[in-house]
């Protein structure tokens, strides 16, 4: 429970400061709204006060875990406006009983949601189901069933005539359906308010992409995981760039096709449950400290697959900082992929971070100690250009090295799911135990 008597002395501060302003006044008011009927413009020391209570409140886990800030940001506002109008004497107490009230007044907004978001570059025949989530495409079928809801849904609205519910009914299939007919989808119900459980949505839709991402890394497919939510990815189309010389000699138009479609076929699906598919499955439902650790190292992983570089970029280092900023969606990858090393492998944030997942790395895959040197020797060199990067602006990352880690990244993750149960890993410290017996054997 967040403390209800800070957060009410900082509501009232804001309630009991008289607002006597003109009009030339308002471009200094930084946050301003305008709800139960008056405006409310919030002075510096006022906008301060307001954010020292919203931060009280989302202190409560609770609230933390159901709802956004913005959602909060809200309510507290309505409170603030009902509460300002108050005579003074009035204020404390209802201020104290709104607070007391806004767990339960919260509680309302939660509901059962259900989502579907289109997705690109990615096509599948029939429903598949990973977690929590289902991958479909929208086909006649189902834009029926979503047109007889909505139908349904418009129904018995009395602030409709049924005209105006058929023009409703029209444009919501032209806005929403009619956009998606065809396309793959992604399904997932989650409970919470609609902001917060929109958020927590996605997030599910990611996870599962990344999956799968995972597993096309190392299949015969072209484009690697170039697959994702619509709008968060290059589309698949093609652009046809007219090139020639100066002097007209010579003309050499090209099209670049870019982003064509994963196939999540039946092939593809028997390839991913033979490598560990439905161990993941399960790990989805109620993941462990350890378990959650590799979740998010594959998050990380499908994700810096997004951060494609087009295959006609060269990998030539430039002459200057400057130049060398075309490469930056290469050097953001690489930060990602080591993102997810360090989800796996580093569990203090006082241990020596470079040599201690150059380390482990190299104790994870290598068989020999020949190999075990390399691979840490190897690991080293990149965090170690990872940190130029991050404290020295540095682009520059060349091919060998995006594609080894690229590999690292992949072969830990892979290793540890296939050793997962032998091990009977279930928290990060007893994976450190396995790597510490290692170097003593």
């Amino acid at each position: 429970m967040f403390d209800i008597k800070k957060t009410k002395e900082c509501l009232l501060k804001i309630v009991s400061n008289p607002q006597n302003f003109k009009q030339e006044d308002f471009k200094n008011y930084k946050k301003y709204w305008y709800k139960e009927g008056i405006s409310i413009f919030l002075e510096h020391k006022d906008e301060y006060e307001f954010y020292e209570a919203l931060n009280e409140i989302c202190k409560d886990e609770f609230i933390k875990n159901n709802f956004t800030k913005e959602c909060v940001t809200k309510k507290l506002e309505i409170i603030i406006s009902k509460t300002i109008i108050l005579p003074e004497e009035n204020k404390s107490n209802f201020l104290t009983q709104q607070l007391n009230n806004l767990k339960s007044d919260l509680k309302k907004d939660i509901e059962d949601w259900i989502f579907i978001v289109p997705l690109e570059n990615i096509s599948i025949k029939n429903t598949f189901s990973l977690g929590d989530v289902k991958l479909y495409v929208l086909n006649t079928y189902r834009e029926n069933k979503l047109k007889e809801f909505i139908k349904d849904f418009f129904k018995d609205n009395i602030h409709y005539n049924s005209h105006q519910k058929e023009n409703l009914s029209k444009l919501f299939w032209k806005r929403m359906i009619e956009p998606n007919s065809g396309l793959t989808c992604a399904e997932v119900k989650v409970k919470g308010s609609l902001e917060k459980a929109q958020q927590i949505a996605f997030y599910k839709i990611r996870l599962i992409l990344d999956i799968l991402k995972l597993y096309s890394y190392n299949m015969k497919n072209k484009h690697k995981g170039y697959f994702g939510i619509k709008g968060e990815i290059m589309s698949n189309s093609s652009r046809s760039i007219i090139r020639y010389t100066a002097n007209k000699n010579r003309i050499a138009p090209i099209i670049e096709h870019i982003g064509q479609p994963f196939e999540l076929d039946k092939d593809t699906i028997e390839y991913m449950k033979k490598k560990g598919l439905n161990e993941l499955n399960k790990i989805l439902i109620e993941p462990n400290a350890f378990e959650s650790r590799v979740l998010t190292a594959i998050y990380w992983f499908g994700e810096s697959l997004d951060l494609q570089n087009h295959r006609y970029e060269t990998f030539e280092e430039k002459t200057t900082k400057l130049e060398n900023l075309g490469y930056i969606k290469r050097s953001e990858r690489f930060l990602y992929l080591f993102n997810a090393l360090e989800c796996i492998f580093i569990f203090d944030e006082n241990e020596p971070i470079t040599n201690n997942i150059a380390e482990r790395t190299a104790l994870l895959l290598g068989d020999n100690y020949e190999d075990r040197k390399y691979i840490k020797k190897e690991i080293k060199d990149k965090y170690n250009k990872r940190s130029k990067i991050v404290h020295h602006g540095e682009i520059y990352i060349s091919k060998y090295d995006l594609d080894y880690l690229t590999y690292i990244v992949w072969s830990s993750i892979m290793n540890l799911l296939k050793k997962k149960n032998k091990l009977k890993l279930k928290t990060p410290e007893k994976l450190n135990e396995y790597f510490e017996k290692l170097k003593l054997s």
